[in-house]
């Protein structure tokens, strides 16, 4: 009776053990690259809208990958945190920011697709997309520049930033031609995400604490407007002169 329980319980064990090989080997094989993808593997892959048409177009990290307007090129942040593009096809890599590490914020592509701000060294950047005329834009100490967008021209780009000394935020914009800064709001709570509508007459922005909400002001930071009450920062993306589209968690009365 014995030795009957043992041999059950070593044939319980044995297929405990080729289970959890057959899951490890599920797990870290791909069967068909264009079908399984595995879950941890690091790779930037494109497919269509459909879900059909997955190709995988990198090995190796990448994040923040976005399409380029205009343009059959993708934008992402690859190795050592560097900022590369990459055909549709896969082909023609390039690094474009140089040796600066990009932080962890998507960089703001123009709408021509022919320009990038980004964030480096808590200061803003620019760069054609080629990787030609990179200049920085702001150098700030005890100021750290966040979320930066461009105006619909592409001549001018806005962006808030933190003041650690003052503890105060700030909307500002900065002209690409001139470096010309202009301050257009202060606030001792969180300003988020100032974003310019479709013919960059109006400025859309999240402000949290104290009278939170999603707010809109006009281009030169005149006659500010809340437009929705009981919401945390968000991410307003104008998608129309007269439409938004942003992403809010409400946290006020249902």
């Amino acid at each position: 009776m014995k030795t009957r329980d043992n041999l059950k319980a070593v044939f319980k064990l044995s297929v405990i053990i080729l289970s959890s090989i057959l899951i490890l080997l599920l797990s870290s094989c791909i069967f068909d690259e264009n079908v399984y993808i595995d879950f941890y593997e690091d790779c930037l892959y494109m497919m269509n809208s459909d879900g059909s048409g997955l190709l995988k177009l990198l090995d190796g990290f990448s994040s923040y990958a976005q399409f380029v307007p205009n343009r059959p090129l993708i934008l992402y942040r690859g190795k050592n945190n560097n900022l590369y593009t990459i055909d549709y096809n896969g082909s023609n890599i390039n690094k474009i920011s140089d040796t600066l590490e990009v932080k962890q914020e998507f960089p703001a592509l123009s709408l021509d697709g022919y320009k990038v701000v980004f964030i480096s060294e808590d200061d803003l950047f620019y760069v054609n997309m080629d990787g030609s005329n990179l200049k920085r834009l702001t150098y700030t100490n005890n100021v750290f520049e966040r979320q930066p967008s461009f105006a619909p021209d592409g001549n001018e780009v806005i962006y808030d930033s933190w003041n650690s000394i003052k503890d105060c935020y700030h909307i500002c914009t900065i002209d690409l031609t001139n470096l010309g800064k202009d301050t257009l709001l202060t606030s001792n709570y969180f300003l988020n995400w100032p974003h310019f509508s479709s013919d960059g007459e109006t400025i859309y922005f999240t402000k949290s604490g104290t009278n939170e909400g999603l707010y809109s002001m006009n281009n030169d930071g005149s006659d500010i407007i809340k437009l929705i009450s009981e919401i945390s920062a968000g991410f307003p993306i104008e998608v129309s002169v007269n439409k938004l589209l942003g992403d809010y968690i409400k946290i006020g009365p249902k």
